[in-house]
């Protein structure tokens, strides 16, 4: 059986690069609360990084944050050296694209339509300007990676959760970024979409940015992870090196380690048992 967690797949000269993304002392308070605290963070060029973190810890606004839609109180982040705070609009989103958590759409949009939203930033003359030569086989082709063709002609209104993400995600790849980040896309979908689309995710030429809730599916699919917890980061680095049996027990309140899978050339993460909240 092969693996879940094949390498990272880059680009040639030819077709679009991918980014570096760093974040330094990222502080942002919201109705007085401080959500992210002096937050610094490095995703490595072409890798997914799974950010994880009990609910309420900020992965939310992390994301939305590296993606230039909230700007921090203090902090910077840097996509390939450049200021993403100080990024035009399309320039932006060119280069990153954010698939929010309850993304939605019209409904009497078509899906093919849908994933036609990625393509606004590239239309020539700014943003209302229809004009996109290639725009029409970007789509298709950001379809059929996401094997949602034969969803073109349905109506957003009569799509599954599942289809709904599905179609989210080709949006996004029609959007031809460099960064992709995800904020908890496998919610609301069953264990075999779940594993479906995140395979499909580490295929793609970016860096990756993934928020998940299933440590697991963490463990199983990324290069490396950030671990949150009421704001700060706890943890950095490869998922090994990162979630560790105190990391795990300070952080989630379980007894659980990283460790080889049984069948499997990859690792897994085994719980024993919960801890009482202190």
């Amino acid at each position: 059986m092969t693996s879940l967690k094949p390498s990272p797949v880059i680009t040639d000269a030819t077709g679009p690069s991918v980014s570096a993304l760093a974040a330094t002392g990222l502080t942002v308070r919201l109705g007085g609360r401080t959500v992210l605290d002096d937050v610094s963070i490095t995703v490595g060029s072409g890798r997914v990084t799974g950010l994880l973190g009990p609910n309420g810890s900020g992965k939310s606004t992390l994301l939305q944050v590296l993606g230039g839609l909230r700007r921090p109180e203090v902090g910077v982040v840097l996509l390939d050296g450049d200021d993403v705070a100080r990024l035009g609009t399309r320039r932006r989103a060119r280069r990153i694209a954010l698939v929010e958590q309850e993304a939605q759409a019209a409904a009497e949009l078509t899906a093919r339509q849908v994933v036609g939203l990625g393509r606004l930033p590239h239309r020539r003359g700014g943003w209302g300007t229809a004009r996109d030569p290639q725009g029409g086989a970007v789509v298709a082709t950001a379809m059929a990676q996401v094997r949602i063709t034969h969803l073109a002609d349905r109506l957003w209104s009569t799509l599954s959760g599942g289809e709904r993400q599905r179609c989210h995600l080709a949006r996004a790849i029609a959007q031809e970024p460099r960064v992709l980040l995800l904020d908890e896309p496998t919610n609301h979908l069953d264990l075999g979409q779940q594993l479906r689309f995140l395979t499909l995710v580490r295929q793609l030429p970016l860096t990756c940015v993934v928020a998940l809730h299933d440590l697991e599916l963490a463990t199983a699919f990324c290069d490396d992870v950030v671990v949150l917890d009421a704001g700060r980061v706890m943890r950095a680095g490869p998922v090994r090196h990162a979630l560790t049996p105190d990391l795990l027990a300070d952080v989630y309140r379980v007894r659980a380690e990283v460790s080889a899978h049984p069948r499997l050339p990859r690792d897994h993460l085994a719980w024993d048992d919960f801890l009482e909240t202190p």
